[in-house]
């Protein structure tokens, strides 16, 4: 507040005071200044105190209600994730069973065949088409034209 005024200034101030209160009153007034700025200091502390107290009742209480949600998510947390982790035992339990017994009879065909020396079957990568198909009808040996107005030919296989 007073960090502008410099020494001139203010022996100014301190004058026109002086000639305006007088020598006698001077004292009374720094005495009356010094216990006005003592009450707002006291004020302004009083007010900080109660603005602290006013806001303490509800950050406390959000702090608690955080407390609360966070212990609840983990719970709700740890709670899905054993639900989950015991569903997927549940639900792979066959498939693992299976892969099981599969690797299984893999290792015995495998010592099966480690015991009789045998060369292991081979399995074709291509297979012949049914009986079925092969009896269709042959495919055409010549194209056949059609006349079609316009004088356009469409070649047809037979």
């Amino acid at each position: 507040m007073l960090e502008n005024l410099g020494g001139a200034e203010l022996m100014l101030v301190l004058l026109v005071i002086l000639i305006f209160f007088g020598p006698k009153k001077i004292p009374e007034l720094a005495n009356s200044f010094g216990k006005g700025l003592r009450k707002f200091r006291e004020a302004k502390a009083g007010m900080e105190e109660q603005f602290r107290t006013a806001m303490k009742e509800p950050v406390d209480a959000m702090r608690d209600a955080q407390k609360s949600f966070n212990k609840d998510l983990t719970e709700t947390r740890m709670g899905m994730e054993k639900r989950m982790n015991n569903m997927l035992n549940d639900e792979t339990k066959p498939m693992r069973d299976s892969g099981e017994a599969v690797m299984a009879q893999i290792k015995e065909a495998a010592s099966a065949m480690e015991n009789s020396q045998q060369t292991p079957p081979q399995i074709p990568l291509f297979t012949a088409p049914p009986n079925e198909y092969e009896s269709a009808a042959p495919p055409p040996s010549h194209p056949v034209e059609e006349p079609v107005p316009g004088g356009v030919k469409i070649h047809k296989l037979v």
